[in-house]
């Protein structure tokens, strides 16, 4: 359990909480210009080589945060990016879905090696060597992704029951949002609630953070960053559906610098 929690804490250290993009990070200053110049200059050529309308960064150096915000939230309103601009965090969910694991395993609620079928009982006896373990370290076998045409939870149990893991458990390592999404709701069955009300009060509140949530409310939407797919047109927030812990979390700029302060 200790290693376990232990890589977790690593995994969050490692993790650029960057929110929009890339981290250029300067430690020295060159010639006469200071480290925030360099910054400066390397996050704006980045957006400009890359078509990035806006970005959140966070440096941490020696317990001390530094926020710099970069072009627009909105592009086509011009509206900027600041520190309460709220941005899909994506796979750093995993991270936090990983956190309210450990704080179970901490708390003997959970074990590394129960069976998820012990939370999942729908799930057939193919899924029963599959572990909480090996959900979290993707080794579980499971794919990537569900296919697209499944969309309710009675067809996601219908997959399942006709397609069988990759491979054996334990036997390689396959990233999953499959797995770390059933994680997830496992963790809903052992302790009785909702991941996103885990997430706001298991890390949310403790860090004082100002927006984490899976479904931004009303009053924020107008702060909530506009994406872009590949070809620079605007698309609606993404979501995993069916598995929400693997990957549907957003948070605010402010927010995800508390984040990356507590963990390092």
């Amino acid at each position: 359990k200790i290693a376990l929690i232990t890589c977790f804490i690593n995994k969050i250290k490692k993790i650029l909480l960057i929110i929009m993009t890339a981290i250029c990070f300067a430690t020295t200053a060159i010639a006469d210009e200071t480290n925030e110049e360099i910054i400066k200059k390397s996050i704006t050529s980045l957006m400009e080589e890359n078509n990035i309308p806006g970005v959140a960064l966070t440096i941490v150096q020696k317990g001390k945060a530094t926020s710099y915000y970069f072009g627009y939230a909105d592009d086509a309103k011009k509206i900027p990016v600041t520190k309460n601009t709220i941005f899909e965090i994506g796979s750093i969910t995993k991270v936090m879905t990983s956190f309210i694991f450990a704080q179970q395993l901490d708390a003997a609620k959970a074990d590394l090696d129960t069976s998820i079928t012990q939370y999942l009982p729908n799930l057939p006896a193919d899924y029963e060597d599959i572990t909480l373990r090996n959900l979290a370290t993707h080794t579980s076998g499971l794919p990537l992704n569900l296919p697209d045409d499944v969309k309710t939870e009675a067809q996601m149990y219908h997959y399942f029951e006709t397609n069988k893991p990759l491979f054996n458990a334990d036997e390689a390592f396959q990233y999953s949002n499959v797995g770390m999404g059933l994680l997830g709701k496992a963790l809903e069955k052992m302790t009785h609630e909702k991941m996103e009300k885990l997430y706001q009060r298991n890390i949310q509140k403790p860090l004082n953070m100002t927006v984490l949530t899976y479904t931004v409310p009303s009053k924020n939407k107008k702060s909530l960053a506009v994406g872009h797919d590949a070809t620079g047109a605007a698309v609606p927030a993404e979501t995993l559906g069916l598995l929400p812990a693997s990957g549907d979390l957003k948070a605010s700029a402010e927010a995800m610098s508390q984040f990356l302060l507590a963990a390092v």
